[in-house]
């Protein structure tokens, strides 16, 4: 095989690019320079706010979180279906 891949088995026909295997750890590391200096404030102040509602009472504060955790996926969900209907959903 060329020096591009590495062939898990002799038998196995799937093909890993090195690429892939060794930069993993970059990709992830996307999503905080997407959101950029105004976004990483508001994620610092959404989790903060919870762990202060936690701090006074650990109900309020999980149904808080839980809360949070719903409007995301309802925002999650209503792009992921705008980008679908312009055509863009292979994206997300």
């Amino acid at each position: 095989m060329n020096g591009d891949v590495d062939a898990v088995g002799k038998d196995d026909v799937s093909v890993v690019p090195k690429d892939d295997v060794y930069n993993r750890g970059r990709r992830r590391a996307g999503m905080l320079r997407n959101l950029g200096i105004v976004g990483i404030l508001g994620l610092a102040l959404l989790i903060g706010g919870v762990a202060l509602a936690t701090w006074e009472n650990l109900v309020l504060g999980g149904a808080l979180a839980m809360v949070i955790a719903g409007l995301g996926l309802v925002v999650y969900g209503l792009v992921t279906n705008l980008m679908r209907a312009m055509g863009m959903g292979q994206m997300m």
